[in-house]
């Protein structure tokens, strides 16, 4: 729910930020903004995007930080729909696409 709300609120923000000051659409864009941020203070939702994750803190107090960053980066990139993905064809054709089969389900062991 979180990560969702996060997700939105940096759409808008991106979003108002392209706009012009006087337009009134602006205006229910941050009218948006200001009802979502209400709602995280309400419901106590962290704010996943500003600093660290816990995994990345976490990371950092075992002395894995450079491994996390790395593999998040690359891991990231295959998982969601990033350029890089969706328009590699043949350079994600083979190992990419079974990497990210394997994470988000699982092959059955026989």
């Amino acid at each position: 729910m979180a990560e969702t709300v996060d997700d939105h609120v940096e759409l808008l923000r991106a979003t108002i930020g392209i706009g012009e000051p006087g337009d009134p659409r602006v205006q229910i864009l941050r009218s948006e903004l200001d009802r979502l941020e209400s709602l995280k203070l309400k419901h106590k939702l962290p704010d996943l995007r500003r600093g660290d994750t816990q995994i990345a803190t976490l990371a950092r107090e075992v002395g894995l930080e450079r491994e996390h960053k790395s593999l998040f980066k690359i891991f990231s990139k295959l998982v969601h729909p990033t350029a890089y993905l969706v328009n590699s064809g043949n350079v994600v054709e083979g190992s990419g696409r079974r990497i990210t089969k394997r994470i988000t389900k699982p092959r059955k062991q026989r």
